[in-house]
């Protein structure tokens, strides 16, 4: 077909069918553009921080009430003196009748209390020895350290990881641990889904891997900027309630 020899009236259908399709295809294009910016928003501005902040509630009420825990041990007068009295470390029945009452009620592995003073060391089956710089780095890292609460990670003879919650009087005499199966904490965490494929893990201020779903993360030690480049780590780490990277 020539265009020369087309009508005046074919010209101007031909013309006015274009311009529908190219407005239309426009305004589809624009519309598109406008949803997708529109989802993108509400997802990063309404969404994501509503599920993050939800699921830092309940991860927090789990290692508030732990932390809570030990640090109400560790102040507690009645076994802060059983702890200091003068009798043999393995006839104070009474103060582990007091450490057993306690990993009933919160349903632990462990709960343990120790003289900051001499390293003696007691859990809920009795006197177990005076901690050695040797044997017990964490212990005396811990004290040296002076910060009151803080997260450790012990390995049993027989294989079983255990994620401890840790408080000690700074000023004080004693430091308290209650223990969790690290496999139970990591469960309680994976539990937290972000859409399909995003999970939840746990880092401290510094950036190091306490709990997550890959026990090897937590056990190495392993710092979030090994998982990113550096620029991502600290844009992550800028505590700011909610972080897009």
């Amino acid at each position: 077909m020539n265009y020369k020899h087309l009508s005046i009236k074919s010209k101007l259908i031909i013309a006015i069918t274009m311009a529908v399709i190219a407005s239309t295809t426009l305004v589809s294009v624009l519309s598109q553009n406008q949803v997708r910016t529109a989802i993108t928003n509400r997802i990063l501005d309404l969404e994501l921080p509503a599920i993050l902040l939800q699921i830092r509630n309940n991860v927090e009420k789990e290692v508030i009430q732990l932390q809570s825990a030990a640090e109400q041990l560790a102040n507690n007068s009645y076994v802060v003196d059983s702890v200091l009295d003068n009798k043999a470390p393995q006839d104070k029945t009474r103060l582990v009748q007091e450490l057993q009452n306690i990993k009933n009620q919160y349903n632990l592995l462990d709960v343990s209390i120790a003289d900051r003073n001499n390293g003696d060391y007691w859990n809920q089956n009795g006197f177990l020895r005076q901690l050695t710089p040797q044997q017990d780095s964490w212990f005396f890292d811990a004290v040296r350290s002076n910060q009151a609460r803080s997260l450790s990670i012990f390995r049993e003879n027989n294989g079983e990881v255990k994620l401890f919650f840790n408080y000690q009087q700074s000023n004080g005499d004693t430091l308290a641990g209650l223990s969790k199966s690290l496999d139970e904490m990591a469960n309680f965490i994976s539990q937290f889904k972000i859409k399909q494929t995003g999970f939840v893990y746990l880092v401290d201020s510094k950036g190091t891997v306490k709990i997550h779903r890959d026990n090897k993360k937590m056990l190495n030690h392993n710092s979030i900027s090994t998982l990113f480049d550096s620029n991502i780590a600290s844009k992550l780490l800028n505590k700011q309630s909610f972080s897009v990277v």
